[in-house]
């Protein structure tokens, strides 16, 4: 619960232990702890439940929770649980970092449940979870080293969290919704061509791009779909699924039936 002793390791920087840090997280796990399993989990951006992922499920990089895995991956990038059970690189440094979220019951089991795999592997997790009384400033957010562990809307990533017009700098008074700070400049280029592209099958192609750019960097790591009750009187039929990310579920009411 200490983050004075935690900086944020170089090593989170580069995609290949973000890769493996993914391969340890049961995501499973993260739904079970959460909402009783009921919570579809995630692997991109892209909910099975929208109409567009089979369009877009070949482009979506996978990484199946394997801890065995992932400690491989660990280990050819030059680190290895030590005899003591922690992760250390033949400096002995301490593979350490911190994650970080708000102290309500619902963010302690995602945290907790998230960073299981972390701590087999060895990996020290500073956990910190702030009062929801208190205000996070920007800037503060910005700063703050390691993980968070934020919610949004599937849509947002594909523009604005993802973004590098959205980074918050000191010149925009660390306002900006990519409060990761991620910029990379072949995702910027196809999150530009969202922005301006019409045509149908164009946008499926740079969308498949952009999905195949998130899935190799990492920049976030889905965890799991939250739920989206919607409550329907009996005998009304024809009500779809959330399908959008508008999470608008009565723009077929014109097909709606009673039995």
């Amino acid at each position: 619960n200490s983050r004075a002793e935690s900086q944020n390791p170089k090593e989170l920087l580069d995609p290949r232990f973000r890769q493996a840090l993914y391969r340890a997280v049961d995501r499973q796990g993260v739904s079970d702890a959460v909402t009783r399993g009921l919570a579809p989990t995630a692997d991109s951006i892209v909910p099975p439940f929208y109409a567009v992922r089979k369009d877009v499920e070949s482009a979506i990089v996978q990484y199946p929770y394997d801890l065995a895995a992932a400690q491989r991956a660990l280990q050819d990038l030059g680190w290895a649980k030590a005899p003591d059970g922690v992760m250390r690189n033949a400096q002995g440094q301490e593979f350490r970092f911190l994650v970080a979220s708000t102290a309500m019951a619902r963010s302690q089991r995602e945290v907790n449940s998230a960073v299981a795999g972390w701590k087999e592997l060895g990996i020290q997790v500073d956990e910190q979870f702030d009062p929801p009384s208190l205000t996070v400033s920007d800037e503060d957010r910005v700063k703050r080293p390691g993980f968070g562990v934020p919610g949004g809307r599937a849509d947002e990533f594909l523009t604005d969290r993802l973004s590098c017009d959205t980074v918050p700098t000191p010149a925009t008074g660390f306002r900006g919704r990519n409060s990761g700070s991620w910029c990379n400049a072949e995702a910027q280029t196809l999150i530009d061509g969202l922005r301006t592209t019409i045509k149908p099958d164009e946008r499926m192609q740079i969308l498949r791009g952009l999905l195949g750019v998130i899935g190799r960097e990492l920049p976030i790591m889905p965890m799991y779909w939250d739920l989206d009750p919607i409550l329907v009187a009996n005998g009304i039929t024809g009500v779809p699924q959330p399908s959008s990310p508008s999470r608008v579920s009565t723009f077929n009411i014109a097909q709606w039936d009673k039995q």
